[in-house]
């Protein structure tokens, strides 16, 4: 009995890392076709931390850390850069995302356009 428990389990545990796997892949290229990206809300103002949040980490990673005030001022930088960079790349995504959707609606009809962009509209709602 534990041998057959044994391989139920081990298949189970494989078809929800599939289909685990199937949604996550789902939902990355429908937000991708859809423009609307899953993004972490510290994100959505500007990158990994937000500019007031970046300070609140530094001041506690200094405390717990005890960092000198060197390595302050050098994580500062780092985390600006991050910012920086994180930015630009949701930009970038913006652009792709925009330049897909409009690619898709030159394929549809008027009727076709009508629907998507009602479609679209509900899904960005949620």
């Amino acid at each position: 009995m534990d041998a057959r428990l044994s391989a139920c389990t081990g298949k189970a545990l494989a078809i929800l890392a599939f289909v685990f796997m199937g949604g996550v892949t789902l939902g990355v290229v429908g937000m991708q076709v859809l423009g609307n990206p899953p993004v972490a809300p510290s994100a959505q103002h500007g990158g990994v931390f937000h500019h007031q949040e970046s300070g609140m980490a530094v001041e506690e990673l200094r405390l717990q850390l005890d960092l000198s005030e060197a390595q302050v001022q050098k994580i500062h930088m780092i985390l600006d850069e991050s910012i920086m960079a994180e930015t630009n790349l949701l930009d970038q995504l913006q652009v792709v995302q925009t330049d897909g959707r409009a690619r898709i609606v030159e394929l549809l009809d008027q009727e076709q356009r009508a629907k998507f962009n009602e479609w679209v509209r509900e899904l960005a709602g949620r």
